[in-house]
């Protein structure tokens, strides 16, 4: 029988970890992230060389961890007050859909695609549900985005639902851990009957890669580790990442679910390296190392988005002599985008009532 009211869970995450002010090491990782996938789509269009494409892959990647461990204290909030599910929902709506909208109907006009279905699929994202993804995929940057949001709304509703019957703070993490699970499961049984390109994409296929970023915000959240005891995962995991990457990206469907299941672990354990040397002051910026670290991040979300557009206009045969002028376009477009578009919105986007959430990303 589940209990007669709601239970309150109080997770026991340390507000020093993911504290209300932004860690600027996180801001450098999605900036440098995006700015590797704006670069290696610009040498790959260039070039045609396959290196660029797996770098963009790879980089890819870093975005998911990061947004579960980012996003970690929200989540947590929303177990324990039972009651901020739908400011979440609106808040990462409001930051993601009006620039993710903008861009679509941005690179459709410009690239002549009809009005049609497969439009309707990018907006709902629905995209990357089917195997034939692959027909009509003229703007391939939206898997990544429809696997955060069916994560927005799928992973708190999960957590949420089991919690009822699993009160305790320690159950969050197995229920996490149990999640990412079953994914990796149904991967493996899928393996041999879809394509590793659609194992690599499929929205529900890569849930797991934002919550291990959430898993680590709780695991790292209590850990009580030296720095030097910290840095033998990042260490240890760059060793298993180097020897399973020798392996050809997507070659096979088995390598895929193995790379693509533990690329974000690895990712996932040097992004809470950061936060954490940072919180404990070992890692610091100031002035000029500060500001650009906040710069890129703010900019991250409209490079990823834009990057391609700006590519498209601004030259049918890039090569390297453009490559600068191809970042300054990209940089000036996206400053304008976030101060005149982004920012206001953020702004109007609804705030969680209790005054201990402080001001979230």
């Amino acid at each position: 029988m589940p209990p007669q009211s709601p239970p309150t869970i109080s997770p026991q995450t340390p507000l020093s970890l993911v504290s209300t002010k932004k860690l600027i090491g996180l801001e450098y990782v999605r900036g440098i992230a995006a700015l590797c996938v704006a670069i290696s789509h610009y040498l790959m269009r260039a070039y045609g060389d396959s290196i660029y494409e797996t770098i963009s892959v790879i980089a890819v990647e870093i975005f998911f961890p990061l947004s579960g461990f980012v996003l970690g204290r929200q989540i947590n909030f929303i177990i324990k007050s039972r009651r901020g599910y739908a400011i979440f929902l609106m808040r990462r709506w409001m930051r993601t859909l009006p620039p993710y909208l903008v861009g679509l109907f941005a690179i459709t006009v410009l690239l002549g695609e009809p009005f049609d279905i497969n439009l309707l699929h990018y907006i709902f994202f629905s995209k990357y549900l089917f195997p034939e993804y692959s027909l009509g995929n003229y703007f391939p940057i939206a898997w990544s985005l429809a696997v955060e949001e069916w994560y927005y709304i799928a992973f708190p509703a999960f957590l949420l639902g089991l919690s009822y019957f699993f009160p305790r703070p320690k159950h969050l993490l197995a229920i996490a851990l149990g999640f990412t699970c079953i994914i990796f499961f149904a991967k493996l049984m899928a393996a041999d009957v879809l394509t590793p390109s659609f194992l690599r994409i499929f929205s529900f296929f890569r849930l797991d890669a934002i919550c291990l970023g959430y898993i680590f915000f709780l695991a790292f959240a209590r850990a009580k580790l030296s720095i030097t005891e910290l840095l033998i995962l990042p260490t240890t995991m760059i060793l298993i990442a180097t020897l399973l990457l020798t392996q050809k990206v997507e070659s096979s469907s088995l390598s895929t679910v193995l790379v693509f299941s533990f690329l974000p672990v690895f990712f996932a354990g040097v992004i809470s390296i950061i936060a954490k040397l940072e919180t404990l002051g070992a890692l610091r910026f100031y002035g000029i190392w500060e500001f650009v670290g906040l710069w890129l991040g703010r900019l991250s979300y409209a490079i990823y988005i834009f990057h391609l557009v700006i590519l498209y206009v601004l030259s049918s045969y890039p090569s390297w002599n453009d490559l600068l002028t191809y970042l300054a376009a990209l940089s000036i477009f996206c400053t304008l985008f976030y101060f005149f578009f982004e920012k206001p919105i953020m702004s109007a986007r609804p705030s969680y009532k209790e005054s201990a959430m402080g001001k979230s990303n």
